[in-house]
């Protein structure tokens, strides 16, 4: 029979999650994955009692920059 986890190895799980959901591309892919980042964060916060410090949102999410990229290839200048 397995045995329950302490809370030392589920903050052990929470860290690598969240170093994992906070890398660069990921977090700020969209606002989705930012939101995962966060509620991990959150989590987190809820085991240790600590305040969360939470990601703040970056000017723009990386698949809107791919959706502007991918426009702006297909435009066409008038002149």
């Amino acid at each position: 029979m397995a045995t329950a986890k302490s809370l030392q190895e589920y903050l052990i799980s929470l860290d690598e999650a969240i170093r994992l959901q906070s890398t660069d591309g990921t977090w700020n892919y969209d606002p989705y994955l930012h939101g995962m980042a966060n509620g991990l964060i959150y989590a987190k916060s809820l085991l240790t009692g600590e305040d969360p410090k939470y990601l703040d949102p970056p000017a723009f999410y990386k698949v809107d920059l791919k959706i502007l990229d991918k426009l702006s290839k297909g435009a066409k200048i008038k002149k």
